[in-house]
């Protein structure tokens, strides 16, 4: 497991546009999103991630498409600025068990 997790905290109009432009599903992103994390990896741990997200945090996940010859994958955790935080933790404690 080795994810690479990046968290932005009241972004800007333009970075929320890139990601509503690249989301998969972008009827479940809201209007007002304080915080942004997102998260790259490997399709099998970003699975285990939205799930760890969604079940531990009141926020709304959404796989960001792009191309990558390496085979990962990334998704976007959407929420308030607390939300977003602790479900990033509680991947950030997932992707550490691995090693």
């Amino acid at each position: 497991m080795k994810l690479k997790i990046q968290v932005i905290n009241q972004p800007s109009f333009n970075t929320l546009e890139i990601v509503k432009h690249r989301a998969r599903n972008k009827g479940s992103i809201k209007d007002k999103i304080d915080s942004l994390g997102l998260v790259e990896g490997a399709v099998i741990d970003l699975l285990v991630a939205c799930d760890i997200a969604e079940k531990s945090a009141d926020v709304t996940v959404v796989e960001l498409t792009g191309s990558c010859p390496q085979h990962f994958s990334s998704i976007a955790v959407l929420g308030s600025i607390g939300a977003v935080k602790n479900a990033i933790e509680r991947i950030r404690s997932y992707n550490n068990q691995g090693q």
